[in-house]
C-alpha cells in the first residue's frame, strides 16, 4: 500500500550451506521505482557481512522510504558468497504493486499454525501453546479489532480458566483480539500484555488415541469491530498429528539424540537444528507425497518428454516405477535422471526391453533431504510449478510418437514402489498422465507453420465467439491442454512467439484461484437516452490476460460502445457484441503483468429499459503468464438502480383520489428535499419530506391528512418540491374527491 516502506528479508537455506559456512557475503539490491528510476542498497550495513554464516540465518533490510507512487516495484539482489571451496554468485528477484489505500479498506488475515507445527511437531498426549495460530496483517493505516469465533473439528482447543484455576476449559463462543495497529500485525493465541481485552490463550490437546496423520481442521471467523459493515472474513488451518520425533531417522527419539550429543539444538527448541526448515511452517494437506505423470502433446514423428514429477521427496532413497504405454502409438527412446536423484547420488536403472512398459530402478546410499534444491541447464525441464506446489522431476521418459500415430489421446499409466533408506515404503498418491497426438503444430492455429501473434489472435476471436475454430484447430490452440480456447492459451501463443517460453507446458494441477472484487458504479441514465456502464475489477497479482462475460437484458439492443482501460497498449483484445444482451471480452499480454492497479470496462447501451431496475451479470477469469486462471469474476444476478438523468416531480397517481395517493420524484443526485402540500389559497397543509435523499426514483404516499391529521376538504391541492434550497423547484396539482 503506497505510504508503508518495502522490508526485504533474506535467508541462506539449511540446503545450500557448505561445510563450515560461509566465509563472507557479499551482496546488494536494486530497486526499480515505476517511473523506471533505480537504486542500489547494500544488504549489510550492521557488520553481518565479515561474519562466517550459518545455514538459515535470516536477515532484513528496509528497502525504501515509504513509497509515495502506486505501480510496479522490481527488486534485484545479488549475492556473492565466499568459502574456502571459493565463492557462489546468486540472483534474486521479486516484484510487488504498490496500490493507493482504497476509500473503504478492510485489514487482511493470513491463515497457518505456526509454533505448533514448526516448534512442537504434534504427537498423541501432547499439549501444545499455539501463540501463533492466525496472524492478522492490517493494510489499511487505522487500529482495528475483530470479535471471533473459533471452531476445530476435533475438539482439541482449550483456554486456561481465566478465574486462575489453571484447568483447560473448552473456549467461548466468542472472544475480542487485541488492536491491530496501523499497518502493523498481531498474531492471536496469546493475549496482547498491553490491552486488557486483548485476546485469548490457545491450546492444543492432543488425546493418547490420536494417530500419525490426524488433523483437527480450525475454522476461525472474524467480524471487524471498527467496520461492523464489512462482511465477516473466514479463514482455515489445521493441527496434524506428526509421526514420532526421530529426525535423522536413526531409531533414536530426537530428545534422547540431543541429550547425548548426536544432534545440536543451539536455540534449545526442542528441535535439532538440521531439521528446522525455517519460522513458518505451513502443513501439507495429508501426510502422503503426490507423484504425476504430466499430460504433453506431440505432432506424429517427434519426440515427446514426460517428466514424472514429485511434490516433496524428502526421505526417498529408492524404489521402482512402471510406466505403461500404447506401442502401437508410442516408442521409448530413453529414460533421463532427473537433478533431484543425481544431486542426492540415488542411481537409476532403466529396462526399454518390455513391449508397453517403461520400468525404471532406483536406488541411493542416503535419503533426499529436506529442502534439497536443484540445478539445471537452460530448457530443462526439473519441475512445473503449479502456485503453491513445486513439483520436480524423479524421471523423464523420452518417446518417439509413430508417424503414422492417428490424432487424440493414449493414456500414461503409472506404479511406484517408493522406499526410504531403510528400505520401508513410503506412502503416496499417483496421478496418471496422458500424450496427446496433434495433426499440426501445436499453437499453429492457421497452419502457417509458425506459432506467433496472428494464432493468438484467432484464439482470442475465438474466445469471444467472434470466429469459431474447427475441431483441429483447437486442439492445435488449446496448448495448456485444460481442454478449453480461451484467453489463458492466448498468452502462452504470444509468449512462445516471441521466445520468452521453449515448449507448452500442461496444467499440472488445479492452480488456485482467488475471487476477484467488482464494483460496478453509479447507474444513471444520460440526457441523449443511452445508458452508461462502468465495471471496475481489482487488480490480482501475475495476471496477464482475461475472459470476460456480460450479460444484460437483450431488449436493450446491442452496446453503441466499449471500452477497456487498464491493459498496456501492446495487449491484444477482442471484444464480441453481436449477440443482443451479451458483451464478451477476451485479452492478453505476453511480457509481464497488467501495470495498471484497475481493470475498467466501460460500456454505453440504448436505454430501452423502461425499468428503474437492470439485471446483470459479468462473469470471467483472469490468467496469469503460465496460462493459468488465477483470478475468477462472479458478479451473478445482480440488481442495480438505474438513477434518472434529471430531477422531476411526476403526476400523482391515482388522480383524482380519495383517500390515497403516491406522490413520485426523481433526483440525479443526493440532495436535501422539501415536498410539501397547500391549498388552491397557498395555505400549508402538510410537510411530506423534509431530509437529505438519495439520488434515484422516490414515492411517497398522502392520506389526504393535513399536519394535525385531520383529513382536508375535498378540491384541488398543490404539491410541491424544493431541492437543495431552490436548485430545482417544481409544482404540480391534483384532485381529493
Amino acid at each position: 500500500v503506497v505510504g508503508r516502506t518495502i522490508l526485504a528479508t533474506f535467508r541462506i537455506s539449511e540446503s545450500n550451506r557448505p561445510v563450515g559456512g560461509f566465509d563472507r557475503v557479499d551482496a546488494e539490491v536494486t530497486l526499480t521505482r515505476p517511473d523506471g528510476r533505480t537504486e542500489t542498497h547494500p544488504l549489510f550495513d550492521d557488520g553481518t557481512n565479515g561474519d562466517r554464516l550459518a545455514g538459515n540465518h535470516i536477515w532484513s533490510v528496509e528497502i525504501s522510504d515509504p513509497v509515495k507512487e502506486p505501480g510496479p516495484y522490481h527488486l534485484r539482489a545479488h549475492f556473492e558468497l565466499t568459502h574456502r571451496e571459493g565463492t557462489r554468485a546468486r540472483v534474486s528477484e521479486y516484484s510487488i504493486v504498490a496500490q493507493p489505500l482504497p476509500e473503504h479498506c478492510t485489514n487482511v488475515v493470513a491463515g497457518g499454525v505456526v509454533n505448533a507445527y514448526m516448534q512442537h511437531r504434534p504427537q498423541p498426549g501432547d499439549i501444545i501453546q499455539l501463540d501463533e495460530l492466525v496472524c492478522l496483517f492490517d493494510k489499511c493505516g487505522a487500529p482495528d479489532r475483530y470479535e471471533m469465533q473459533i471452531t476445530d473439528s476435533m475438539g482439541w482447543l482449550r483456554t486456561p480458566d481465566p478465574q486462575g484455576t489453571g484447568a483447560l476449559i473448552n473456549l467461548p463462543r466468542s472472544f475480542r483480539s487485541g488492536s491491530v495497529k496501523g499497518f502493523g500485525e498481531i498474531c492471536l493465541g496469546s493475549p496482547d500484555p498491553d490491552d486488557s481485552d486483548g485476546g485469548i490463550p490457545l491450546v492444543a490437546v492432543i488425546p493418547e488415541s490420536a494417530r500419525p496423520g490426524d488433523r483437527s481442521v480450525v475454522s476461525i471467523r472474524m467480524k471487524s469491530l471498527a467496520h461492523p459493515d464489512q462482511e465477516p472474513v473466514d479463514v482455515e488451518t489445521a493441527i496434524e498429528v506428526f509421526p514420532p520425533r526421530d529426525c535423522n531417522q536413526n531409531g533414536v527419539d530426537d530428545a534422547i539424540d540431543i541429550a547425548n550429543g548426536t544432534l545440536k539444538d543451539q536455540d534449545h527448541n526442542g528441535i535439532p537444528d538440521a531439521c528446522e526448515g525455517g519460522v513458518h511452517y505451513h502443513p501439507a494437506a495429508s501426510p502422503y507425497i503426490h507423484v504425476s505423470v504430466a499430460d504433453v502433446a506431440e505432432r506424429p514423428g517427434n519426440l515427446v518428454e514426460v517428466p514424472i514429477l514429485v511434490s516433496d521427496a524428502t526421505g526417498l532413497a529408492g524404489g521402482d516405477l512402471v510406466l505403461t504405454y500404447d506401442a502401437e502409438v508410442l516408442t521409448p527412446r530413453r529414460v533421463r535422471t532427473g537433478d533431484l536423484l543425481t544431486s542426492a547420488g540415488i542411481i537409476t536403472v532403466v529396462n526399454l526391453q518390455l513391449r508397453g512398459e517403461v520400468r525404471v530402478s532406483m536406488a541411493g546410499a542416503t535419503a533426499i533431504r529436506a529442502g534439497a534444491e536443484t540445478e539445471s541447464n537452460a530448457g530443462d525441464l526439473v519441475g512445473i510449478d503449479v502456485g503453491p506446489v513445486f513439483m520436480e522431476a524423479l524421471v523423464t521418459a523420452v518417446f518417439e510418437v509413430h508417424p503414422n500415430a492417428p490424432e487424440g489421446t493414449t493414456p500414461l499409466a503409472l506404479q511406484a514402489a517408493l522406499k526410504d533408506e531403510k528400505g520401508a515404503a513410503i506412502p503416496f498418491t499417483v496421478q496418471h498422465g496422458s500424450v496427446t497426438v496433434v495433426v499440426g503444430l501445436l499453437g499453429d492455429v492457421n497452419n502457417d507453420q509458425r506459432v506467433d501473434a496472428g494464432d493468438a489472435i484467432l484464439v482470442l476471436r475465438h474466445a469471444v465467439r467472434l470466429s469459431a475454430l474447427t475441431q483441429e484447430q483447437q486442439k492445435l490452440g488449446d496448448v495448456n491442454k485444460d481442454g478449453k480456447v480461451d484467453a489463458g492459451d492466448a498468452i502462452l501463443i504470444l509468449r512462445f512467439g516471441v521466445g520468452l517460453i521453449e515448449v507448452f507446458k500442461p496444467l499440472a494441477t488445479q492452480p488456485i484461484i482467488e475471487p476477484i472484487n467488482v464494483r460496478l458504479a453509479d447507474v444513471q441514465r444520460s440526457f441523449d437516452g443511452t445508458l452508461p456502464l462502468t465495471f471496475v475489477l481489482d487488480p490480482v497479482g501475475g495476471a496477464v490476460g482475461g475472459d470476460l462475460l456480460l450479460v444484460y437484458p437483450p431488449t436493450m439492443g446491442r452496446p453503441m460502445d466499449i471500452q477497456v482501460e487498464g491493459l498496456p497498449v501492446e495487449a491484444f483484445l477482442a471484444v464480441n457484441t453481436h449477440t443482443a444482451g451479451q458483451v464478451r471480452v477476451s485479452f492478453a499480454h505476453g511480457d509481464g503483468s497488467l501495470q495498471a492497479s484497475q481493470i475498467a470496462l466501460h460500456m454505453l447501451l440504448p436505454d430501452a429499459q423502461p425499468s428503474h431496475q437492470l439485471e446483470i451479470d459479468l462473469t470471467g477469469r483472469l490468467y496469469n503468464l503460465r496460462g493459468q486462471p488465477v483470478g475468477e469474476i462472479r458478479l451473478e444476478r445482480t440488481t442495480v438502480q438505474v438513477l434518472p438523468s434529471q430531477y422531476a416531480l411526476l403526476q400523482n397517481y391515482p388522480n383524482p383520489f380519495n383517500p390515497v395517493t403516491a406522490i413520485r420524484y426523481n433526483l440525479p443526485q443526493r440532495g436535501h428535499v422539501v415536498l410539501t402540500i397547500y391549498s388552491m389559497t397557498g395555505q400549508l397543509v402538510r410537510t411530506l419530506v423534509d431530509d437529505q435523499v438519495e439520488a434515484g426514483h422516490h414515492t411517497i404516499e398522502w392520506d389526504g391528512k393535513n399536519s394535525r391529521g385531520q383529513q382536508v376538504s375535498s378540491g384541488i391541492c398543490l404539491y410541491r418540491l424544493v431541492v437543495d434550497g431552490g436548485q430545482y423547484t417544481a409544482l404540480r396539482r391534483m384532485v381529493l374527491l
